[in-house]
């Protein structure tokens, strides 16, 4: 992929800006460009001088999710604030940042951000369930369980925020509070084998043996990487 991306800054090279500028906004605004395109692409735009003010916030907005996705939170950070600093209420840079904070254990930063997202947009589901990402990680897990209904009352069918509060439930030893959760999570999303990850976790913890090796079973055909999956099947004596 590099050798790649170093070939089309060469036939750049020998290219009027113009001929280029078609091939880099695809990349950076494309969802199925790759992060490396994504950067290359928005990088080739912010460079240009020729973008609207407007146009350079989602540049860098864009970037800043190649950046992050890539594990780069620094770098995305810096992105998503010049995006802010650019379009002072965009509230999906805020958020995303606040995500980025997260990464970096820096929660109270997260917290803030989320939080400025959701002012900016107060039916903004994706940002209630991302700051009660960041309280969970906090320890505050009444606050995100708060958040997560928040998140679920805007989007009924937002899986993850299901999956994730039933997490949380699972980590103040709430677990038969969080089987509904779980069981919904699973049901909105049987493909993803975190759900059913975290649904093992719970019938593990209430004792419910062999529903809890037959999700973990089921997460590992969905992801063999899934690590926490195999070390749940080990705990219960049970194989792959």
């Amino acid at each position: 992929m590099g050798r790649m991306l170093i070939g089309l800054a060469a036939a750049a090279i020998a290219l009027p800006a113009w001929a280029q500028t078609p091939q880099w906004r695809a990349w950076c605004n494309s969802a199925s460009a790759t992060d490396d395109q994504t950067i290359a692409g928005c990088t080739a735009l912010i460079r240009s001088g020729r973008e609207s003010r407007a146009d350079l916030a989602a540049d860098h907005y864009n970037r800043g999710i190649g950046y992050g996705d890539k594990g780069l939170n620094e770098e995305a950070i810096a992105d998503y604030s010049q995006a802010i600093a650019l379009r002072p209420g965009y509230a999906e840079a805020y958020d995303n940042r606040g995500t980025a904070w997260r990464e970096k254990g820096l929660y109270d930063l997260a917290i803030a951000d989320h939080g400025r997202a959701i002012a900016l947009r107060p039916g903004y589901a994706v940002a209630y369930n991302n700051r009660a990402s960041a309280e969970g990680a906090k320890g505050l897990y009444d606050q995100a369980i708060a958040d997560y209904g928040r998140a679920i009352a805007l989007k009924p069918d937002l899986a993850t925020a299901y999956k994730n509060r039933a997490w949380a439930y699972h980590l103040k030893h709430a677990d038969a509070e969080g089987l509904a959760d779980a069981q919904r999570a699973v049901a909105l999303s049987p493909g993803d084998a975190n759900c059913l990850r975290t649904r093992a976790e719970i019938f593990a913890k209430l004792g419910r043996r062999n529903q809890a090796i037959a999700d973990y079973r089921a997460a590992l055909k969905i992801d063999p990487r899934q690590r926490a999956s195999r070390d749940g099947l080990t705990r219960l004596g049970a194989a792959p």
